[in-house]
């Protein structure tokens, strides 16, 4: 499989190949997420991605699966409904931390229409908690148990020393 990166648009073509003959195309985004921090492209991704146009191509061409993203699912209702956060799923890979900046423009064309993003990945629904998790996991985006731990708060103490 071969990588092309557009130079204008967070866009990337993977390209499968068979013996010389391209087999498939598939597009998708490309977002600073998807780089390890330590590439020195992380710089040049992000001043392509960080553009009012590159947020319009993305919102015009759903770019980004549920799959690319973790979701949790609070069990308490605070008033305001049940709140959820997404985490693009490399983010945490390389980081271990969950994301911290708007989200939804991303995922407009899948995101339930019941609430919305009330904060930086954070979003609300009216429906109960396990309806929640329900939706969003049939809708694709994915659970993962590390993830889980560290937003309930029951992830293990990490030593600084």
């Amino acid at each position: 499989m071969r990588v092309f990166h557009h130079n204008a648009l967070p866009l990337q073509a993977l390209v499968t190949e068979v013996d010389g003959t391209i087999t498939g195309t598939t597009f998708k985004g490309l977002a600073t997420w998807d780089i390890p921090p330590d590439i020195k492209a992380t710089e040049k991704i992000a001043a392509i991605f960080h553009t009012n146009e590159s947020y319009a191509f993305i919102k015009a061409h759903a770019l980004f699966k549920p799959s690319e993203f973790l979701v949790y699912v609070t069990d308490v209702d605070d008033g305001d409904g049940i709140w959820y956060t997404l985490c693009p799923v490399n983010y945490f890979k390389h980081t271990g931390y969950t994301y911290d900046d708007q989200l939804d423009h991303f995922l407009l064309s899948y995101l339930p229409d019941d609430g919305g993003e009330v904060t930086e990945a954070t979003f609300v629904s009216d429906l109960e908690p396990e309806a929640t998790r329900e939706r969003l996991l049939a809708i694709g985006f994915v659970r993962d148990p590390k993830y889980d731990a560290m937003m309930s708060g029951n992830a293990p103490a990490c030593d600084d020393d």
